[in-house]
């Protein structure tokens, strides 16, 4: 009888035969679909069934692989004979014919779930004369449930009891490596899951069990260390993390941490990191495994910054002036920015170098990173050595507990500015420069290289040639500096930009101060333009705080302009004329500290003078001390 399969859009034919296995004649896309499902299947069989036709050279032996359907999946014989079968289209997604020895042995097999020790009958296919052997025989991964069949058919008179022997060792042999398989199946899903649940969150974890050897590791962490994750799974840490067992076992135990420095090595982006773990797995009290979340310093780092206020402030936009030579500086500063080369600032002081440097910084590719300054004036040179590269426990005179990152690793990845780069000692300079030509620093006291990616923007005052000439400053250092150079003018340069700046920083003082801002009179304003200002913006701001606690009383107490000059302007120069006590103060000062260090004995206190008793009297009564 036969019938058209209901349950398909394909031409898919049922043919039922007395022994009631169907006979499916499939399309050529159900066979591609079918062999394409079976393939896990095939790989597991295939290298078991050449092997044993390798072993036993017979030219008319015919091994057959078929699906828990009984459709041909795979056929291993001579080539002689393969040949015959393909003529006869016995391949690989057809079924077996009909009244053949073949199809019996694995209809029976499919019936009862066990082997076919042997069957006698017609060959596979009508062009094999003679009788024929099968022995077939289920291939269960799991109980009660069949995966496929294997039969092997061979002329009766091939048959012998250590051939079967051999199918029969074969058969279990590739039910071992089809359930080993299949265990890898789970696992790998496993993994896949747990990978899944590993990457849900954006945190750089792995997950290493007590003898050190990882097992997991999420895809942040691969992408942060640019290292994939077959490279370094069922690897050792300590290949990566050297000081791994120092770190985490104390007492010999395995011990959680937090915040660790630990250097990350033999991956791309090698470098100091921050390590935590935490136990996931304890078995009678004890750790089994841990998840190690690192973090790179470098970006740790920089969150940091934003906290301690190492950011540029000053954009471009923020500077103020129409003049021609500011007009230029800004010009050449937005080129400048574009590039990643050192910058020398070159000028006076306080002619706003610092805020080019920063509006530099928020101009480039840099700006998401940190600003860093350091100030070479203000410390001595040990200091600006810690200052520059930091410290570990052992590399200070006074050990802390805490290491400390120097301005080089803070900034990495931005900026570091260096005001007056000119007073470096020699030891420094050598130091700088190789930082320059090997973008490596190692903190003091540590063996420890950290790559870094630093832009260094310095300023400096003097005339760096004369240093270089006297042997003072390293030239080539100068020149690794240099690369890109830049003169701010001082303010006498920028006359026409002086009434904005001026009235810009006068409302400033007005709102710190709470006071009422001032208007300067033309008059005035025409003096301060012709002013050379010698120190520059420190001068402007200091005498905008002036003129609002003066409530603008200056402008009216002046002769002529040399005049309000003289009262006014110059204040370093008045600062220190201010400074300077009267000869009366400073005698009367005297005469009160010795009176009342000898608890008012004027004879002791006349000695230490070195003045008679009567004048130290008279002098005491003239300062309104009673003696």
């Amino acid at each position: 009888m036969t019938k058209k399969n209901s349950n398909s859009n394909s031409n898919t034919i049922d043919i039922e035969n007395s022994n009631g296995l169907h006979r499916k004649i499939l399309t050529a896309n159900e066979i591609k679909t079918r062999l394409k499902e079976n393939t896990w299947f095939l790989d597991g069989v295939t290298p078991y069934l050449n092997k044993m036709l390798d072993l036993l050279d017979e030219d008319r032996l015919i091994l057959f692989l078929t699906d828990a359907e009984g459709c041909i999946l795979h056929i291993v014989t001579s080539e002689k004979v393969s040949e015959i079968l393909t003529q006869k289209f016995m391949i690989p997604g057809s079924f077996p014919q009909p009244n053949t020895v073949l199809f019996d042995a694995i209809d029976n097999v499919l019936k009862t779930h066990q082997g076919e020790k042997m069957l006698t009958g017609n060959a596979p296919i009508d062009n094999l004369l003679g009788n024929w052997i099968c022995w077939a025989y289920p291939i269960c991964i799991h109980p009660n449930q069949i995966s496929g069949t294997l039969a092997l058919c061979i002329p009766e008179q091939s048959a012998s009891n250590p051939l079967q022997a051999l199918l029969c060792q074969t058969v279990n042999c590739i039910k071992q490596e089809l359930s080993y398989l299949e265990e890898k199946k789970k696992a790998a899903k496993l993994i896949d899951q747990q990978v899944n649940l590993f990457n849900r969150y954006a945190h750089a974890d792995v997950i290493v069990d007590k003898s050190g050897k990882i097992l997991l590791v999420s895809n942040e962490a691969c992408l942060m260390l640019g290292i994939s994750r077959s490279e370094i799974e069922q690897k050792s840490i300590t290949k990566f993390i050297p000081s791994w067992a120092a770190i985490t076992y104390t007492d010999g135990k395995w011990a959680e941490v937090e915040n660790i420095e630990v250097e990350i090595s033999h991956v791309p982006n090698s470098g100091l990191y921050l390590l935590n773990s935490k136990a996931i797995s304890r078995t009678s009290n004890r750790i089994e495994e841990q998840v190690y979340t690192i973090r790179s310093l470098k970006h740790v780092l920089n969150e940091t910054n934003k906290y301690m206020g190492n950011t540029a402030r000053v954009w471009f936009d923020d500077l103020l002036g129409t003049s021609p030579q500011l007009k230029r500086v800004v010009k050449e500063a937005k080129a400048i920015a574009q590039t990643n080369l050192p910058v020398m600032l070159l000028g006076e002081k306080h002619t706003g170098r610092l805020a080019i440097a920063q509006a530099i910084h928020n101009h480039s590719s840099r700006s998401d990173f940190g600003f860093i300054q350091v100030n070479v004036n203000a410390m001595s040179s040990e200091k600006l050595e810690e200052v520059l590269w930091g410290y570990t426990e052992s590399g200070k005179a006074n050990p802390r507990k805490t290491p400390k990152p120097g301005a080089f690793e803070f900034a990495n990845g931005g900026t570091l500015y260096i005001n007056e780069i000119g007073l470096l000692s020699p030891s420094v300079q050598d130091k700088i420069f190789d930082v320059i030509q090997s973008g490596k620093v190692s903190r003091l006291g540590s063996p420890i290289k950290t790559s870094v990616d630093v832009r260094v923007i310095c300023t400096s005052s003097i005339d760096l040639s004369q240093k270089i000439e006297a042997g003072e400053f390293r030239i080539d250092l100068f020149y690794a500096l240099s690369s890109a150079s830049l003169r701010i003018p001082p303010l006498r340069e920028r006359r026409p930009d002086i009434p904005l700046l001026l009235n810009h920083y006068l409302a400033i003082k007005a709102k710190e101060l709470d006071m009422k801002k001032l208007e300067i009179p033309k008059k005035i304003m025409l003096i301060l333009r012709r002013y050379e200002w010698p120190e520059n913006f420190k001068e402007l701001v200091e005498l905008s705080q002036r003129i609002i606690l003066d409530k603008g009383n200056m402008f009216k107490t002046f002769k002529n302009e040399r005049d309000f000059k003289r009262r006014n302007l110059y204040l370093e120069q008045l600062k220190e004329v201010e400074s300077v006590t009267s000869l009366e103060e400073h005698e009367k000062e005297l005469i009160v500290k010795a009176y009342h260090a000898f608890d008012g004995s004027i004879s002791k206190a006349s000695r230490r003078l070195g003045i008679s008793r009567n004048t130290l009297y008279l002098k005491l009564k003239k300062y309104g001390i009673d003696a």
